[in-house]
């Protein structure tokens, strides 16, 4: 079997793992915190949402309801539009553990006739009682009697902790305990200020989905984690490995100071364990998209789709990935220089001539554009591409081309 022919070290991964992980997208709601990015409008976000849908994301948040009439307008439009086109994707709104952001999430309901996933949050972390002067009884009391409110009023209810990265472990215990009391159905373990490293992340989750979950066999657990330190694709992974049913994930990785977990990153790390149905054609488009409405460049460099992730001027590497495809055979060309398939997200293997270029690189580009190449016409345009110190363009490889005619 060709499976075999790359040896695997990460023999405990998250390929022993017999489930589906969801995604959740924080695009429109953690996404928007970020200050270096531009809002959208109303339409882009019905086309984002509508992206985010076919690409098969499980559940999307739209905002805050209680941020003001404008905010509340939009997300009884998406919710209204959402309902109209059929979307399968389960809507999500956010709010603070009080009654009056329930009430408004109620008010989004009831006027676009879509049941909400509510996503309403506290701090758990002792820095942030203390400087808030919250007592945690208190808030025990405040967080069962307000989720039971939710849930009466016809909302699914997520009770998300905020700083849980930072929180004691019987200040947690006691907190998701309420919530269950309440009649809350998702947990989710937040990572607000980028604090946790994979092993705190595999050992905080373990310990929630041991020490509080394991009587409740209908509840689940999501992981939010944010990139302060570099670690959110990598504390998300660990979150999985260690129980986690659901990640949160933002476009492009946008958000709030350094940002999220990106949805591109996740994705793809679950494409390649079999965690996932997503549908990757649509992946490049909904990073576009989140790019123009956001106003948010992606480098050249992103992962899984910077605009270079599939190209090498490198005569060795193109050399391997010429000979692949000169076999005909994909599994090869796909595997042998990447660890992704460009054709999976609707991309394809571009060889260009530089200063550290071959022979390959030049037979590949003109047979792209059928030219049969000779040994005099590679090394005069390899010589310029050394002379020039730089990547030649298509329209500077034709013209030597057609100079040497």
């Amino acid at each position: 079997m060709k499976s075999k022919l790359i040896y695997k070290w990460d023999k405990k991964s998250a390929s022993n793992i017999k489930r589906n992980i969801e995604l959740n997208d924080e695009t429109l709601r953690d996404g928007l915190q970020g200050t270096y990015v531009k809002h959208p409008s109303i339409s882009q976000k019905k086309n984002f949402l509508e992206l985010s849908d076919k690409l098969g994301l499980d559940s999307i948040n739209i905002g805050f309801p209680i941020s003001g009439n404008q905010a509340k307008n939009d997300i009884i439009t998406l919710a209204k539009f959402a309902k109209k086109e059929k979307l399968k994707i389960q809507l999500e709104c956010g709010g603070r553990i009080l009654q009056s952001d329930i009430d408004a999430m109620i008010d989004v309901s009831q006027k676009s006739g879509v049941k909400l996933l509510a996503g309403l949050f506290i701090a758990s972390s002792k820095i942030r009682h203390l400087v808030e002067k919250w007592d945690l009884k208190n808030m025990g009391d405040l967080i069962q009697k307000n989720i039971a409110y939710a849930i009466k009023n016809d909302l699914e209810v997520m009770f998300v902790s905020e700083d849980t990265s930072r929180a004691h472990p019987k200040a947690i215990s006691y907190l998701y305990n309420k919530a269950l009391e309440g009649g809350a159905r998702r947990l989710c373990i937040c990572d607000t200020v980028g604090e946790a490293t994979p092993e705190s992340t595999y050992n905080l989750v373990n310990f929630v989905k041991k020490n509080i979950v394991k009587n409740h066999k209908n509840v689940k657990i999501d992981w939010h984690g944010h990139n302060d330190r570099g670690l959110a694709t990598a504390n998300s992974l660990s979150a999985i490995k260690a129980g986690a049913d659901c990640i949160q994930v933002t476009a492009l990785g946008i958000g709030e100071r350094t940002g999220n977990a990106s949805t591109e990153e996740i994705l793809i790390n679950l494409h390649k364990e079999g965690l996932t149905n997503a549908n990757l054609k649509y992946l490049q488009q909904y990073s576009e998209l989140a790019s123009k409405m956001l106003k948010f460049k992606i480098s050249p460099n992103t992962p899984v789709i910077g605009k270079d992730i599939f190209k090498t001027a490198t005569g060795v590497h193109a050399s391997a990935i010429k000979k692949a495809l000169d076999l005909n055979d994909h599994y090869l060309a796909n595997n042998i220089y990447t660890s992704i398939s460009p054709y999976e997200i609707g991309r394809e293997h571009e060889i260009l001539i530089g200063p550290n270029s071959g022979k390959s690189n030049v037979e590949f580009f003109l047979k792209k554009i059928n030219i049969k190449p000779n040994n005099q016409l590679i090394e005069v345009i390899l010589e310029k591409a050394r002379i020039k110190r730089k990547i030649l363009s298509a329209e500077e490889i034709i013209v030597i081309v057609n100079s040497e005619n």
